[in-house]
């Protein structure tokens, strides 16, 4: 699939309430207001439902098994379920201290599968950058091509400039400034 097609299913995805279905990101970087997208709520299947308030109770009991569990059958019924591969990344890194490869896999799924996500990319960009370490090079190179597209466009939506500016890693904060220069 091409890069335009990549990208005019994320919009259209978008567009329908699809894209921004079950977002729950935000939860999960409550330390920074500027990391949260918007969220819609126009389309929510009870298993992505579910799968963001078993992420939110596993936060405070450790115990992630049903939260990925519920998030792999939302995976089950809309591979495109950005936020499902996400939430599976970030739980990744909460269960070993680290992204590990399972957690890659994810979030280069989210790239692959929706390159250009308005509703996922400030919390996506955010965690990529914090990981930056632990990414391939493919997956740096898709964090980089939306986070610069998201601030060239000036979306709203995706509010990269103050997304680059909350990145917590010292390797990120090099990188987003470098990339705040570039879209310049």
């Amino acid at each position: 699939m091409s890069k335009l097609t990549h990208l005019i299913a994320a919009l259209a995805l978008g567009a329908f309430g699809i894209g921004g279905a079950g977002l729950g990101l935000y939860e999960l970087s409550r330390e920074t207001a500027a990391a949260r997208p918007p969220v819609l709520f126009v389309f929510d299947t009870s298993e992505d439902g579910q799968a963001k308030a078993a992420v939110n109770l596993a936060l405070k009991t450790q115990d992630y098994a049903k939260a990925k569990q519920l998030d792999r059958s939302a995976l089950s019924i809309s591979a495109y379920n950005t936020y499902a591969r996400l939430r599976l990344a970030y739980i990744d890194v909460k269960e070993h201290g680290t992204l590990t490869a399972v957690g890659e896999r994810e979030l280069a799924l989210s790239y692959d599968l929706a390159p250009y996500d308005p509703f996922a990319a400030s919390w996506r960009v955010r965690f990529a950058l914090d990981h930056w370490g632990d990414l391939s090079p493919s997956t740096r190179n898709a964090v980089h091509t939306e986070a610069v597209a998201f601030v060239r466009s000036g979306s709203q939506v995706a509010d990269m400039r103050n997304t680059l500016a909350s990145v917590r890693s010292e390797d990120g904060q090099m990188l987003a400034a470098i990339w705040l220069i570039e879209a310049s």
